[in-house]
């Protein structure tokens, strides 16, 4: 039996191989992933004997461990390897899949820019100005984009890094394609959105 902890599991599991950049050491996933997701597995569970308790007066047992997690974790890249024969590997913030998706370098600050479909590409390609990009074998469906990954995010870093992440962001918002600041904790924790879902609670027996 091994200890049960966090970063092993997550080593153990496969989720560290998959979590960082292709040309640096593998990485810790920053949120405990493994322990948190566990422990809403097991919520879910016993929510579900609950259920099929008042339903049939009987009892149930509900187990989960850390290695189920991880692995559940790895999903996506484990479809891909089932399906391909090929280990997937680290790709930081860019998705294996999908092109163009990640984070991109403006003027100032960086943006995470997510054109999950063709049809999100061509709203990006219109924003950009290079309706071209659309008919473009190496471009015009996203498997051709993956295929052509570096070609097409190269141009797209070409085009970001000509004006500010305001004016990104503004752009793109406008024109229908998913993008996002890259905030830091502080900067979420304190976003209009946070205090509107009453994130941030006080205890009012503390002063």
């Amino acid at each position: 039996m091994m200890p049960g902890y966090e970063i092993l599991s997550q080593a153990f599991g496969g989720v560290i191989s998959i979590t960082g950049e292709a040309d640096r050491n593998p990485v810790r996933c920053g949120p405990s992933v493994c322990d948190f997701g566990s422990g809403m597995c097991l919520v879910i569970g016993i929510l579900a004997a609950v259920n099929e308790r008042h339903r049939t007066g009987k009892g149930g047992l509900v187990q989960t461990s850390l290695f189920e997690t991880a692995l559940s974790w790895t999903s996506v890249s484990a479809t891909s390897y089932l399906a391909t024969g090929e280990t997937p590997g680290r790709m930081g913030a860019n998705h294996h899949l999908i092109a163009p998706y990640g984070y991109f370098e403006t003027e100032t600050q960086p943006i995470m820019v997510a054109c999950a479909s063709d049809v999100l590409f061509r709203k990006l390609a219109d924003a950009f100005g290079h309706p071209e990009w659309k008919t473009d074998p190496r471009f015009s469906s996203n498997p051709a984009r993956v295929l052509n990954k570096s070609e097409i995010e190269a141009l797209v870093v070409d085009i970001l890094k000509g004006a500010s992440q305001d004016h990104w962001l503004e752009l793109l918002t406008t024109s229908g394609v998913p993008c996002s600041t890259v905030h830091t904790v502080p900067e979420a924790l304190t976003h209009p959105q946070a205090e509107a879902l009453g994130m941030i609670q006080t205890d009012p027996d503390r002063p």
